[in-house]
């Protein structure tokens, strides 16, 4: 996991990466603490616009899995779903969230990436004493005692104090990395048609550079 006081050397070599698309990556990774394989394989109709949530797929703790999206995970998305992407040998789906991004967090020039980022955002948590069951739940884990096939109904179940822990962890690292927000629009606006198009015409996600998911 990142040592807090390393998070704004972390923050200078992320801001070092050409791609936007990989440092909205990184970032989300970081963010939600997602696997990394979950991170890259999202798609645009994984995120509900209208409930400000992302999907994760065949999650490893049992079904889908529904998680909040925050402004400062939303911004993090705009910067991959509001670059311009060339198709090449790594990019063969055009639907991803952060396309070519499979194999990026063994090369990537950073401190720390892949599952450390998924640790560190453990860690925070941990660090604001939120409740170990929700941060079970926001990491996707099945805990102790609790069959597979539950998790995601008991997600359901807690999704107020999800939210609310989602919005203090991502708060958190944001201040760590000294990254600043910008003041974004006060809901995910419909953006980006063409590339939701070829989503099985699911709802386009917001991608104004400072956007957030509403109050």
């Amino acid at each position: 996991a990142l040592d807090f006081k390393a998070y704004p050397a972390w923050r200078k070599a992320w801001e070092a990466l050409e791609s936007p698309v990989h440092q909205g990556y990184h970032l989300f990774c970081l963010l939600t603490g997602c696997r990394p394989g979950e991170g890259s394989r999202i798609r645009l109709n994984d995120i509900d616009t209208d409930a400000r949530m992302f999907v994760i797929r065949n999650a490893k703790a049992g079904k889908d899995i529904h998680l909040p999206i925050t402004p400062e995970i939303a911004f993090a998305i705009s910067l991959a779903v509001n670059a311009e992407v060339k198709p090449h040998h790594e990019v063969t789906e055009t639907n991803l969230v952060f396309p070519g991004c499979r194999q990026i967090s063994q090369r990537a020039e950073l401190p720390i990436r892949g599952q450390a980022l998924r640790h560190s955002y453990s860690t925070v948590a941990v660090d604001l004493k939120i409740d170990d069951l929700i941060r079970h739940f926001l990491m996707g884990h099945a805990p102790k005692g609790i069959s597979q096939d539950y998790v995601a109904l008991l997600i359901l179940q807690n999704g107020p104090a999800l939210r609310e822990a989602q919005e203090q962890i991502t708060k958190r690292i944001v201040k760590l990395l000294g990254l600043m927000v910008r003041s974004p629009p006060a809901n995910l606006a419909p953006c980006c048609e063409e590339k939701v198009a070829h989503a099985a015409s699911a709802s386009g996600i917001a991608v104004s550079a400072g956007l957030s998911v509403g109050p």
